[in-house]
């Protein structure tokens, strides 16, 4: 019994140490996406520096409100051709 739950604890540890390393990846990727997406943008050179300090700063929040805010420019003009 004993034996049972130890190797049950070591496939959690195993699980965790997987999801972790999942959002880990998710996380670096998310922060790239942004920044490719802010040097492609129609934005002025202060703005992507702006935006590219934020993503490098603080990745997660800077790369989730470039793609809540700061792409809405770039979807105005999309809809305006």
């Amino acid at each position: 019994m004993q034996l049972a739950a130890v190797q049950f604890s070591q496939v959690l540890q195993a699980l965790g140490a997987i999801g972790l390393g999942c959002l880990a990846i998710a996380h670096v990727l998310i922060a790239v996406l942004a920044l490719s997406g802010i040097l492609r943008s129609a934005q002025g050179p202060g703005a992507k520096l702006v935006w590219s300090l934020l993503v490098c700063a603080v990745p997660l929040v800077g790369s989730v409100l470039w793609f809540l805010v700061g792409r809405q420019e770039q979807r105005a003009q999309w809809q305006q051709v």
